[in-house]
């Protein structure tokens, strides 16, 4: 299916805005109330989500924060389900 340049104009107006909107939003203040056991993980090596937003002691009051030095934006599916299982054995099936 072809689309006409207007369709094509249009759809990357629409791609900014949400690129904009994903930018702009921002819920750390708000992270305080979260009030569950709650696993935070992220990738070393991740260049969309530097592990520096991720390490902010505090901002979440149960977190547990998982790095997994050489992974990227993607988590290795193996280390990430044995993290995913420990943590819901000792953090959430208490």
């Amino acid at each position: 299916m072809l689309m006409l340049a207007s369709e094509l104009d249009d759809l990357g107006k629409r791609h900014r805005t949400a690129i904009e909107e994903l930018i702009s939003f921002d819920v750390v203040e708000r992270l305080s109330a979260i009030a569950v056991p709650t696993l935070v993980m992220c990738g070393g090596r991740d260049p969309l989500v530097p592990c520096e937003q991720c390490q902010s002691p505090g901002r979440i009051p149960q977190a547990t924060l998982e790095i997994f030095e050489w992974s990227g934006h993607d988590l290795e599916p193996a280390p990430l389900g044995a993290v995913v299982r420990r943590f819901i054995t000792e953090r959430v099936t208490r």
